[in-house]
Parts: C-alpha cells; sequence; structure tokens
C-alpha cells in the first residue's frame, strides 16, 4: 500500500519519527567516563562498539581477589543479551542520552502512540521500548506523560511514571485469616482495577475506593488522595 494511499485511509496523521518533531530531537549526544560502581539499572553504556542498556547488575566479594560486577546487557538495536564482568576499579563509556516528555495518546498492536506537548504532533514506538513492556501498557493513561531517551535522535527506552491512579472495579472475598494474616494482622485480597488488572489490595479496600500503583511492580501504594 503506498504511502499517500495510508496517509488518505487514516483517520489519524501519520505518525512521525522523533527526530522530525523538534529541531532538538536531533542534538548529539555526548559520551563519558562512567565508574562501574557508579551503574544503575536501565543506564546505558557503549561497549564492544554497541549501545547496550543495563537490565540488572549485582556486585560480588571474593575475599583476597578482591570485588567485581556482574553486569546483565541487552543490545538497544537488536535485543541481544550478554553478560559481562568487571572488576570494581573498571570505567566504562557512558552514554548521555536526551531526554523527553511525551504524551501518551493510545496503544495499537505492537507500538504506543505519543504526541509532543509543543508542536502536537504524534510519533509511534515500539512497546518493547517501554520499561515493563506489555505488561505495562495497561497502566498507561490518556495524557499521562511519558519519558523518552533518545541517542542522535533514535529512542532507545521508554518510561512510564513511577507511579499511577486507578479505580477499584471489585474485589474478590478475602482468603482465610489463617493463610493470608501478616505479622500485623492486616488481611489482603485481591482486586481488578478500571483497565483490567488484578493486584493485591489490604481486606479494607472496596469497589470504587481510587488507589495508588506502582506501575513496574504493579503493588498497591495506598489510598489516592481525593482532589
Amino acid at each position: 500500500m503506498s504511502l499517500l494511499l495510508r496517509q488518505l485511509q487514516s483517520p489519524r496523521p501519520l505518525p512521525l519519527p522523533l527526530s522530525r518533531l523538534h529541531p532538538r530531537w536531533a542534538i548529539q549526544t555526548r559520551n563519558y567516563e562512567l565508574p562501574v560502581s557508579s551503574l544503575k539499572k536501565r543506564a546505558v553504556i557503549k561497549h564492544k562498539g554497541k549501545l547496550w542498556v543495563v537490565s540488572s547488575f549485582a556486585h560480588r566479594h571474593q575475599g583476597r581477589q578482591g570485588s567485581h560486577f556482574n553486569l546483565d546487557l541487552v543490545d538497544i538495536k537488536s535485543g541481544a543479551k550478554l553478560s559481562e564482568r568487571f572488576n570494581s576499579g573498571t570505567v566504562l563509556e557512558g552514554v548521555d542520552l536526551e531526554k523527553r516528555q511525551l504524551q501518551y495518546l493510545y496503544t495499537l498492536d505492537d507500538q504506543i502512540h505519543l504526541m509532543h506537548p509543543e508542536t502536537f504532533e504524534e510519533t509511534a514506538i515500539a512497546v518493547d521500548l517501554l520499561d515493563g513492556g506489555a505488561k505495562a501498557v495497561p497502566f498507561l493513561q490518556d495524557g499521562m506523560m511519558i519519558r523518552v531517551d533518545l541517542h542522535e535522535g533514535v529512542p532507545v527506552q521508554v518510561e512510564a511514571p513511577d507511579r499511577g491512579n486507578y479505580l477499584i472495579q471489585f474485589t474478590a472475598p478475602p482468603p482465610s485469616s489463617s493463610t493470608n494474616e501478616s505479622s500485623k494482622g492486616t488481611a489482603s485480597k485481591y482486586a481488578t482495577l478500571d483497565n483490567g488488572v488484578e493486584i493485591l489490595v489490604p481486606d479494607f479496600i472496596e469497589p470504587g475506593d481510587s488507589v495508588t500503583v506502582h506501575i513496574a511492580e504493579q503493588r498497591y501504594l495506598g489510598r489516592a488522595a481525593k482532589k
């Protein structure tokens, strides 16, 4: 199907590459020295000529042999995985990414559609780039600000806010107290949110309540503040 025909049939303007949304999207990024001890999850490094996202890391001690870090890396372009071990004094090449905030519109197939808040132009990004992947998609809300990290105008990872507020649609009866009470005696039960996701909530939460949920962990944090 030709591009012109797709434009005529589409009810929305076709998404644009991020590098065309605003001149600043194409700013060249710089690299810098990054001690392995300063790494954090989701950091981006340049290693063996490629860009990698740190998916996990662990600090290990081996007595007189000193300490080292085990890193699990994911190739930004191919998705290939790599496990590496670095001595504690190793200095890696960090990548300083451009960070932008876009508004969430909707998800279609395997792409999330976002809008530039200044130009109102739309772009589509693969769900795989979203922290949490497809499991995080139900927690995206209309108008929610989504952070997009770019390298030379190309998106490399996408992060939703840490938390969001959701309405309880219905709850299941709490399990027997003998198997589901914490040391403080607070019982829990399963509840279904308005996005269709089921989470564990305290027994006192009822349908119609608004609760705050940690998006990445899909974990109840508390009652949502009333507006």
